[in-house]
Protein backbone atom coordinates (compact mmCIF):
# COMPACT_ATOMS: atom_id res chain seq x y z
CA UNK A 1 0.00 0.00 0.00
CA UNK A 2 0.82 3.62 -0.80
CA UNK A 3 1.37 6.21 1.90
CA UNK A 4 -0.69 8.49 -0.06
CA UNK A 5 -3.54 6.18 0.40
CA UNK A 6 -3.10 4.47 3.33
CA UNK A 7 -4.84 5.90 6.66
CA UNK A 8 -2.80 3.22 8.85
CA UNK A 9 0.38 4.60 7.16
CA UNK A 10 -0.53 8.27 8.00
CA UNK A 11 -1.68 7.31 11.38
CA UNK A 12 1.87 6.12 12.19
CA UNK A 13 3.48 9.57 11.28
CA UNK A 14 5.75 8.27 8.66
CA UNK A 15 7.41 8.19 6.77
CA UNK A 16 9.77 11.33 5.80
CA UNK A 17 9.23 13.12 2.36
CA UNK A 18 12.24 11.45 1.73
CA UNK A 19 11.49 8.20 2.32
CA UNK A 20 8.48 8.41 0.05
CA UNK A 21 10.41 10.27 -2.76
CA UNK A 22 13.53 7.40 -2.52
CA UNK A 23 10.61 4.51 -2.54
CA UNK A 24 9.17 6.16 -5.46
CA UNK A 25 5.30 6.42 -3.79
CA UNK A 26 3.93 7.44 -6.86
CA UNK A 27 1.98 10.38 -6.01
CA UNK A 28 1.14 10.89 -9.62
CA UNK A 29 -1.37 7.51 -9.56
CA UNK A 30 -5.11 8.41 -8.11
CA UNK A 31 -7.07 5.80 -6.66
CA UNK A 32 -10.31 8.01 -6.14
CA UNK A 33 -11.37 11.46 -6.68
CA UNK A 34 -10.32 12.08 -2.77
CA UNK A 35 -6.76 10.74 -2.89
CA UNK A 36 -3.99 13.13 -1.78
CA UNK A 37 -1.16 13.04 -4.58
CA UNK A 38 -0.11 16.54 -3.89
CA UNK A 39 3.47 15.81 -1.88
CA UNK A 40 3.00 19.48 0.39
CA UNK A 41 -0.87 18.68 1.21
CA UNK A 42 0.26 14.76 1.88
CA UNK A 43 2.87 16.14 3.97
CA UNK A 44 0.50 18.67 6.43
CA UNK A 45 -1.84 15.76 6.27
CA UNK A 46 0.62 13.47 8.15
CA UNK A 47 2.00 16.11 10.33
CA UNK A 48 -1.55 16.49 11.86
CA UNK A 49 -2.08 13.17 12.03
CA UNK A 50 0.78 13.04 14.49
CA UNK A 51 -0.85 15.82 16.07
CA UNK A 52 -4.34 14.86 16.24
CA UNK A 53 -2.71 10.86 17.25
CA UNK A 54 -4.90 9.49 14.63
CA UNK A 55 -5.55 9.45 11.05
CA UNK A 56 -8.77 9.66 9.12
CA UNK A 57 -9.04 8.75 5.48
CA UNK A 58 -12.14 9.17 3.71
CA UNK A 59 -12.64 7.62 0.34
CA UNK A 60 -8.86 8.44 -0.32
CA UNK A 61 -8.49 4.57 -1.22
CA UNK A 62 -11.95 3.31 -2.01
CA UNK A 63 -15.30 5.29 -2.71
CA UNK A 64 -17.46 4.90 -0.14
CA UNK A 65 -14.84 3.84 2.46
CA UNK A 66 -13.81 5.84 5.68
CA UNK A 67 -10.94 5.02 7.95
CA UNK A 68 -9.40 5.71 10.87
CA UNK A 69 -6.20 4.74 12.69
CA UNK A 70 -3.95 5.10 15.15
CA UNK A 71 -0.27 4.50 16.20
CA UNK A 72 0.75 0.82 17.92
CA UNK A 73 3.74 2.44 20.09
CA UNK A 74 5.98 -0.07 21.88
CA UNK A 75 7.53 0.09 25.64
CA UNK A 76 9.69 2.38 24.39
CA UNK A 77 7.20 4.60 23.07
CA UNK A 78 8.69 3.76 19.76
CA UNK A 79 5.64 3.61 16.41
CA UNK A 80 5.75 -0.26 15.80
CA UNK A 81 2.86 -0.12 13.54
CA UNK A 82 -0.81 1.06 13.31
CA UNK A 83 -4.32 -0.05 13.76
CA UNK A 84 -7.29 0.66 11.87
CA UNK A 85 -11.00 0.83 11.36
CA UNK A 86 -12.95 1.09 8.47
CA UNK A 87 -16.82 2.17 7.83
CA UNK A 88 -19.10 2.42 4.90
CA UNK A 89 -19.36 6.00 4.02
CA UNK A 90 -22.73 6.69 4.08
CA UNK A 91 -23.13 5.44 7.78
CA UNK A 92 -20.50 7.30 9.35
CA UNK A 93 -19.69 10.88 8.52
CA UNK A 94 -15.85 11.27 9.11
CA UNK A 95 -16.78 13.37 13.01
CA UNK A 96 -19.04 10.20 13.79
CA UNK A 97 -16.59 7.63 12.92
CA UNK A 98 -13.78 9.28 15.14
CA UNK A 99 -16.56 9.54 17.69
CA UNK A 100 -18.00 5.79 18.06
CA UNK A 101 -14.06 4.53 16.67
CA UNK A 102 -11.50 6.23 18.68
CA UNK A 103 -11.59 5.60 21.79
CA UNK A 104 -11.99 1.81 21.31
CA UNK A 105 -9.54 2.27 18.85
CA UNK A 106 -6.99 4.06 21.22
CA UNK A 107 -7.85 2.04 23.88
CA UNK A 108 -6.80 -1.72 21.49
CA UNK A 109 -3.35 0.08 20.13
CA UNK A 110 -2.69 0.53 23.98
CA UNK A 111 -3.27 -3.02 25.04
CA UNK A 112 -1.24 -4.24 22.66
CA UNK A 113 1.45 -1.51 22.70
CA UNK A 114 2.04 -3.21 26.03
CA UNK A 115 2.73 -6.56 24.82
CA UNK A 116 5.50 -5.35 22.56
Amino acid sequence: MKVFCSECDKGTGHPSRHDMHCTGSGYEKTLTPFTITDPEKLMSTIESAKQLGYALSSEELEMGMRSLAVPVMDSREDCVGAMSVSAFSGRYSPGELVEAALPILKDAAEELGKTL
